[in-house]
């Protein structure tokens, strides 16, 4: 309720500012929000993990998925093919050792990229951050950054 009364007065104030307005990840489930003040006022959400269904990357998966599956993707298909592609090539180009070399291997998926930081034993996590927009009533891609170096 907070946050569809925050947005409504933001949206009011329209003719007068111009807004981005950031949303949680969390905004997506409630269904209380106006899409017209989400899209008015340029909402733009984050998350670890989003695929552009508009990607040509993307299309092909999905097709190919259906016609091998008779379903589609959910996004533990999409989250086990990165992460077998990231996984599989970086053994390929690094051998058995390749955990020490996963700074200095980006790796661009079809619903995150990979950009490890860490190491030295405290282990990895992955940097990426993919933002997205609402545009006509569909999430596009807004800007794709990683947060701080790898």
């Amino acid at each position: 309720v907070y946050v569809s009364n925050l947005l409504r007065k933001l949206h009011a104030l329209r003719g007068q500012y111009q807004f981005i307005v950031i949303g949680l990840p969390s905004w997506e489930g409630f269904s209380a929000l106006d899409p017209d003040y989400l899209i008015g006022l340029n909402l733009h959400l984050y998350a670890n993990s989003w695929v552009d269904y508009s990607d040509p990357a993307s299309v092909r998966f999905v097709e190919r998925f259906r016609k091998a599956y008779q379903a589609e993707p959910d996004a533990y298909a999409f989250q086990g093919y990165d992460l077998a592609r990231f996984f599989f090539s970086a053994m390929m180009r690094y051998g058995e050792d390749f955990s020490q070399c996963l700074r200095e291997y980006p790796f661009e998926g079809l619903q995150t990229h990979y950009r490890f930081r860490g190491g030295s034993g405290n282990g990895y996590m992955n940097s990426w951050l993919n933002i997205y927009r609402l545009d006509n009533y569909r999430e596009v891609d807004a800007r794709q950054f990683p947060l701080g170096t790898p």
